[in-house]
């Protein structure tokens, strides 16, 4: 497991590794990425600003093996997030919109605790947005 802080391994060893775990902390989410199954999990907080370089690495792998292995899985569970978290979310949701249509097999989980309106209204509008096939849960 890995800090957000600390979330930078050498390049062979990160190539070596089934799994990448990177636990939450006040302003990032927990986030586990299974190589194996190309399944990403992001859960929690996402509010930092500029997170772009906390999710450049693992979305590039899952974006990478969505295109080789012509499958996955993305599992969302926000309990807020901030602006630069939505720039990430408009273009990862958009480039899986894209593998879904091409024929990819992408499952999309986006979890939401309680009756949050709000996140609702935002995961529908995603979905409309990009035609994409998702579930709500």
């Amino acid at each position: 497991m890995l800090s957000a802080i600390n979330y930078s391994l050498n390049s062979v060893l990160h190539a070596l590794v089934a799994e990448d775990i990177i636990e939450p902390t006040f302003t990032t989410p927990f986030v586990k990425y299974d190589k194996t199954r190309n399944a990403l999990t992001i859960k929690g907080s996402s509010t930092r600003k500029n997170i772009v370089q906390f999710y450049d690495r693992v979305l590039g792998d899952f974006k990478y093996n969505l295109r080789t292995k012509r499958r996955g899985e993305l599992h969302l569970n926000f309990t807020k997030f901030g602006p630069s978290t939505l720039k990430i979310l408009f273009s990862l949701l958009r480039f899986v919109s894209k593998e879904q249509q091409l024929g990819t097999k992408v499952d999309v989980v986006w979890s939401v605790a309680g009756a949050e309106v709000e996140m609702l209204d935002t995961i529908r509008d995603f979905a409309e947005l990009y035609d994409l096939r998702l579930k709500i849960r």
